[in-house]
């Protein structure tokens, strides 16, 4: 594959901007003080792809690629290693202070403090819990809406669908009703 690599500075590393066009592809990355913030975009016209990065190390890192983004607070690492997903998942739960994420779908899911807050969204779907207190979720069944509440880890539960309801206490068996 033919293409073209390009890369200018001013009073590097102050200011850096690399550009790589290839057949197929473009990428266009603009770094200030080396690592300290990147803006980095990658655009495929065949496949009709864009992806967008932004890391101002430490505090957030913002992706994106079509209608999915990926919003993070604090990102210690993620800026120096961005395509280690082994990283992501074992390590940076650790240092996440916010994080969310919006899929293609529609589907989003966001957490504050270590998922002390979270909450997840989707089509016919909605859930959250302020742990360990409390936990909801609500879903549209086939008969109707399903919803489920937790109070205190579960130590109280209740549910409803259409036609019945149930209480469980100290996770005793179910009563229904």
């Amino acid at each position: 594959v033919r293409g073209s690599r390009t890369d200018q500075s001013i009073l590097w590393p102050l200011y850096l901007t690399e550009r790589d066009d290839r057949e197929d592809s473009r990428l266009t990355r603009r770094r200030i003080l080396y690592y300290l913030v990147q803006d980095t975009r990658e655009e495929q016209p065949e496949e009709g792809t864009n992806r967008y990065r932004l890391d101002v190390w430490p505090l957030f890192l913002y992706e994106g690629e079509g209608d999915a983004a990926a919003f993070q607070t604090l990102a210690l690492l993620e800026s120096f290693l961005p395509r280690d997903n082994a990283l992501r998942r074992s390590w940076a739960p650790l240092w996440t202070l916010y994080r969310y994420q919006r899929g293609p779908d529609g589907h989003t899911v966001s957490s504050l403090l270590w998922n002390f807050y979270r909450r997840e969204e989707a089509e016919g779907l909605l859930a959250w819990q302020l742990a360990p207190l409390v936990a909801y979720r609500a879903e549209e069944g086939g008969g109707g809406p399903v919803r489920d509440l937790w109070l205190l880890l579960g130590l109280v539960q209740v549910h409803s669908a259409p036609g019945q309801r149930g209480l469980r206490l100290l996770y005793l068996p179910w009563i229904t009703w």
